[in-house]
């Protein structure tokens, strides 16, 4: 596809993805942007990365070119890049990534679920994975469907105007700029995942490399009450549509300070350290961990982007 179809299809992909206007973000850096996710997911074409993967999962009678993106016109007004994935690496659980070029109502689900098991009928997708703009407000209850992860955002300006929450003074946070116990971190998540077994497939540990970044990017704070260590907060140097923006990449508070709303307060004392040039915070939530969803929305975020997976059994 040309760079000009492409923009295109990003101008109508863009009204489907985001509610980029509720946060103050322009339309031209929102199409901007989803033009360089376009140009990401088609990097995955790289004959190596083929290679790669072909060699990787094995899957009998699959050839290197069935793992390309492809742009797809479903009918005349509707089209979609789509490419074949794997969950958690696994070729046991194949699903298929959509990217939509048009905005859809309740009944195009069914013509999606229609076209990604024929389309990549050769792999036996389990699902589909699709993320559309909350405000679409898509009737899902028919599909097996289940919200996974949503785009948390807010604007650091209006975030510091909101009032001060409560247990906002016992909070400090201490920057890491060197050391970073990973030993204690890890011994933190296998508390967390001890007393919330339901949440240890999707609220993992960050990895060293995230965290390493997050020293890096000097984003990164230790979380002490009252002067006992309670916890760690870190973000990483992460543009949102075009706009300089922080990526929330850990917040984790022991078991024992939980409950008392300072997951609330420390979220908000860092926003309010950091550098005025950052304009939003942002993050993925995974849709079941109901806790952070609740204390992002009390800080001043909002959802503008959703994913789902449909059952394509």
């Amino acid at each position: 596809m040309s760079k000009e179809c492409i923009e295109e299809f990003a101008k109508s992909s863009v009204e489907c993805l985001y509610d980029y206007d509720i946060i103050g973000i322009s339309k031209k850096k929102a199409i901007e942007s989803v033009v360089s996710e376009i140009d990401s997911l088609l990097k995955l074409n790289d004959e190596k990365t083929l290679k790669r993967r072909h060699a990787h999962f094995k899957i009998p009678d699959i050839q290197i070119n069935d793992y390309e993106e492809n742009f797809y016109n479903l009918n005349n007004t509707q089209t979609v890049l789509a490419g074949i994935r794997h969950l958690n690496g696994s070729k046991d659980l194949p699903f298929v990534h959509l990217m939509l070029g048009f905005n859809p109502v309740s009944a195009d689900i069914e013509t999606l679920k229609e076209f990604a098991s024929k389309q990549f009928y050769k792999f036996s997708p389990k699902f589909l994975t699709v993320w559309i703009k909350p405000s679409l407000e898509l009737d899902f209850s028919k599909y097996q469907a289940i919200k996974s992860r949503l785009y948390m955002v807010g604007s650091t300006s209006n975030i510091r105007k909101m009032e001060t929450p409560s247990n906002y003074g016992k909070v400090t946070l201490e920057k890491i700029t060197t050391e970073f116990d990973f030993n204690w971190y890890s011994n933190a998540y296998e508390e967390f995942h001890r007393l919330n077994p339901e949440l240890k497939n999707w609220v993992s540990i960050t990895d060293r490399e995230d965290i390493n970044r997050c020293i890096s990017d000097e984003l990164i704070y230790r979380v002490l009450i009252d002067g006992v260590l309670a916890g760690i907060i870190g973000a990483q140097n992460d543009p949102l549509l075009g706009e300089p923006s922080v990526y929330m990449t850990e917040l984790l508070l022991l078991s024992r300070y939980k409950g008392q709303g300072l997951a609330v307060a420390l979220q908000r004392k860092f926003i309010d350290q950091l550098p005025k040039q950052y304009k939003y915070v942002w993050g993925t939530i995974d849709a079941k961990n109901l806790p952070s969803l609740k204390t992002s929305q009390r800080v001043g975020r909002l959802p503008i982007r959703s994913e789902y997976f449909i059952n394509l059994d």
